[in-house]
Protein backbone atom coordinates (compact mmCIF):
# COMPACT_ATOMS: atom_id res chain seq x y z
CA UNK A 1 0.00 0.00 0.00
CA UNK A 2 1.32 3.53 -0.86
CA UNK A 3 -1.29 5.74 0.32
CA UNK A 4 -4.79 6.50 0.71
CA UNK A 5 -7.06 9.21 2.16
CA UNK A 6 -9.38 9.62 5.22
CA UNK A 7 -12.14 12.31 5.32
CA UNK A 8 -13.88 13.83 7.56
CA UNK A 9 -17.77 14.64 8.76
CA UNK A 10 -16.93 18.25 7.34
CA UNK A 11 -14.88 17.60 4.48
CA UNK A 12 -11.64 18.01 5.36
CA UNK A 13 -9.26 15.41 3.71
CA UNK A 14 -5.90 13.82 5.25
CA UNK A 15 -3.66 11.45 3.07
CA UNK A 16 -2.09 8.85 5.03
CA UNK A 17 1.22 7.58 3.24
CA UNK A 18 2.74 4.26 3.87
CA UNK A 19 3.72 2.95 7.10
CA UNK A 20 1.85 5.77 8.82
CA UNK A 21 0.09 5.07 11.90
CA UNK A 22 -3.81 6.69 12.51
CA UNK A 23 -5.15 7.17 16.09
CA UNK A 24 -8.63 7.27 17.23
CA UNK A 25 -8.81 9.22 20.24
CA UNK A 26 -11.79 8.08 23.23
CA UNK A 27 -13.68 11.07 24.43
CA UNK A 28 -15.92 11.58 26.96
CA UNK A 29 -19.24 8.82 26.63
CA UNK A 30 -17.21 7.63 23.36
CA UNK A 31 -15.70 4.56 23.52
CA UNK A 32 -13.70 2.86 20.64
CA UNK A 33 -12.88 -0.94 19.99
CA UNK A 34 -11.80 -3.21 16.99
CA UNK A 35 -14.36 -5.95 17.84
CA UNK A 36 -12.44 -8.02 14.54
CA UNK A 37 -9.43 -9.43 14.31
CA UNK A 38 -9.41 -11.01 10.78
CA UNK A 39 -7.04 -10.49 7.89
CA UNK A 40 -8.48 -7.16 6.74
CA UNK A 41 -8.80 -7.86 3.20
CA UNK A 42 -11.75 -6.75 1.07
CA UNK A 43 -13.83 -9.80 1.94
CA UNK A 44 -13.42 -9.53 5.80
CA UNK A 45 -12.20 -6.15 6.15
CA UNK A 46 -11.48 -5.31 10.25
CA UNK A 47 -14.19 -3.67 12.01
CA UNK A 48 -13.95 -0.63 14.14
CA UNK A 49 -16.64 -0.65 16.55
CA UNK A 50 -17.94 3.29 17.93
CA UNK A 51 -20.12 3.27 21.49
CA UNK A 52 -21.68 6.25 22.56
CA UNK A 53 -22.79 7.07 25.50
CA UNK A 54 -25.42 10.16 25.29
CA UNK A 55 -25.59 10.72 29.09
CA UNK A 56 -21.86 10.32 29.66
CA UNK A 57 -20.81 12.43 26.77
CA UNK A 58 -18.67 16.01 27.11
CA UNK A 59 -21.40 18.87 27.73
CA UNK A 60 -24.54 16.64 28.44
CA UNK A 61 -27.01 18.63 29.74
CA UNK A 62 -29.69 16.92 32.53
CA UNK A 63 -33.01 18.04 31.47
CA UNK A 64 -32.23 19.13 27.95
CA UNK A 65 -34.92 17.05 26.07
CA UNK A 66 -37.55 17.57 28.55
CA UNK A 67 -37.60 18.92 31.91
CA UNK A 68 -38.00 15.79 34.11
CA UNK A 69 -39.61 17.59 36.69
CA UNK A 70 -42.59 19.43 34.37
CA UNK A 71 -43.96 15.62 33.73
CA UNK A 72 -46.11 13.98 36.80
CA UNK A 73 -47.57 10.85 37.26
CA UNK A 74 -50.68 11.16 39.15
CA UNK A 75 -52.24 8.46 40.90
CA UNK A 76 -55.62 8.25 40.11
CA UNK A 77 -58.81 7.05 42.38
CA UNK A 78 -57.90 4.14 44.38
CA UNK A 79 -54.09 4.82 44.06
CA UNK A 80 -51.21 6.41 46.00
CA UNK A 81 -47.99 7.18 44.94
CA UNK A 82 -46.70 9.02 41.61
CA UNK A 83 -44.47 12.38 41.71
CA UNK A 84 -42.72 13.72 38.87
CA UNK A 85 -40.07 11.74 36.75
CA UNK A 86 -36.56 12.74 38.00
CA UNK A 87 -36.54 9.37 39.83
CA UNK A 88 -38.34 6.15 39.85
CA UNK A 89 -42.10 6.40 41.01
CA UNK A 90 -44.30 3.89 42.24
CA UNK A 91 -48.28 3.29 42.68
CA UNK A 92 -50.02 1.50 45.17
CA UNK A 93 -53.31 0.19 45.26
CA UNK A 94 -55.29 1.51 48.19
CA UNK A 95 -57.70 -0.80 49.96
CA UNK A 96 -59.18 -0.78 53.29
CA UNK A 97 -58.30 -4.85 53.80
CA UNK A 98 -61.47 -5.73 55.44
CA UNK A 99 -63.26 -6.83 52.19
CA UNK A 100 -60.21 -7.12 49.79
CA UNK A 101 -56.35 -7.96 50.25
CA UNK A 102 -53.18 -7.65 48.56
CA UNK A 103 -50.38 -9.42 48.16
CA UNK A 104 -47.31 -8.97 46.22
CA UNK A 105 -48.59 -9.92 43.25
CA UNK A 106 -52.46 -10.52 43.67
CA UNK A 107 -55.47 -8.90 44.51
CA UNK A 108 -58.38 -10.92 45.74
CA UNK A 109 -62.11 -10.09 46.94
CA UNK A 110 -62.49 -11.33 50.72
CA UNK A 111 -65.03 -14.07 51.75
CA UNK A 112 -66.34 -11.38 53.80
CA UNK A 113 -65.84 -8.81 50.64
CA UNK A 114 -69.12 -10.50 49.29
CA UNK A 115 -72.73 -10.18 50.96
CA UNK A 116 -76.36 -10.80 49.74
CA UNK A 117 -76.57 -7.22 49.79
CA UNK A 118 -74.16 -6.67 47.18
CA UNK A 119 -75.69 -9.59 45.33
CA UNK A 120 -79.34 -8.80 46.00
CA UNK A 121 -80.37 -7.51 42.45
CA UNK A 122 -80.02 -11.10 41.39
CA UNK A 123 -83.79 -12.23 39.67
CA UNK A 124 -85.71 -14.41 41.39
CA UNK A 125 -85.58 -18.07 40.79
CA UNK A 126 -81.62 -17.03 39.40
CA UNK A 127 -78.23 -18.24 40.63
CA UNK A 128 -74.67 -17.29 39.91
CA UNK A 129 -72.67 -19.99 37.95
CA UNK A 130 -71.13 -21.57 35.14
CA UNK A 131 -73.22 -24.38 32.86
CA UNK A 132 -71.17 -24.15 29.46
CA UNK A 133 -68.41 -26.18 30.95
CA UNK A 134 -65.85 -24.22 29.83
CA UNK A 135 -63.49 -21.24 31.17
CA UNK A 136 -66.57 -18.40 30.69
CA UNK A 137 -67.38 -15.90 33.37
CA UNK A 138 -70.13 -16.84 35.40
CA UNK A 139 -73.36 -15.36 34.67
CA UNK A 140 -77.08 -15.75 36.17
CA UNK A 141 -78.32 -19.27 35.34
CA UNK A 142 -82.20 -19.77 35.91
CA UNK A 143 -83.44 -22.12 38.22
CA UNK A 144 -86.75 -23.99 36.66
CA UNK A 145 -89.69 -25.24 38.53
CA UNK A 146 -91.23 -27.92 36.24
CA UNK A 147 -92.52 -31.41 37.34
CA UNK A 148 -92.82 -32.64 33.17
CA UNK A 149 -89.39 -31.35 32.49
CA UNK A 150 -90.51 -29.77 30.09
CA UNK A 151 -88.07 -27.59 28.58
CA UNK A 152 -85.53 -29.50 28.45
CA UNK A 153 -83.07 -27.27 28.82
CA UNK A 154 -79.28 -27.41 28.87
CA UNK A 155 -78.41 -24.25 30.72
CA UNK A 156 -80.91 -24.08 33.57
CA UNK A 157 -81.15 -26.11 37.16
CA UNK A 158 -84.33 -27.72 38.25
CA UNK A 159 -85.69 -27.15 41.75
CA UNK A 160 -85.63 -30.33 43.88
CA UNK A 161 -88.83 -30.71 44.23
CA UNK A 162 -89.32 -30.68 40.44
CA UNK A 163 -86.77 -33.77 40.11
CA UNK A 164 -88.83 -35.19 43.15
CA UNK A 165 -92.05 -35.13 41.10
CA UNK A 166 -90.31 -36.09 37.08
CA UNK A 167 -88.59 -39.36 38.85
CA UNK A 168 -91.89 -39.87 41.08
CA UNK A 169 -94.09 -39.88 37.54
CA UNK A 170 -91.74 -42.50 35.72
CA UNK A 171 -91.64 -44.51 38.38
CA UNK A 172 -94.52 -46.55 38.85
Amino acid sequence: MSNFVLEDGDGTEVTINDGKEIKFVEGSGIDINWTDSSTGDDGDPYDLTFTIDHDAATNFVTNEHIDHSGVTLTAGDGLTGGGDITANRSFAVSVDDSTIEINSDSLRVKDSGITLAKIADLADMKVLGNVSGGATAPAAVSILDEDAMGSNSATSLATQQSIKAYVDSQVM
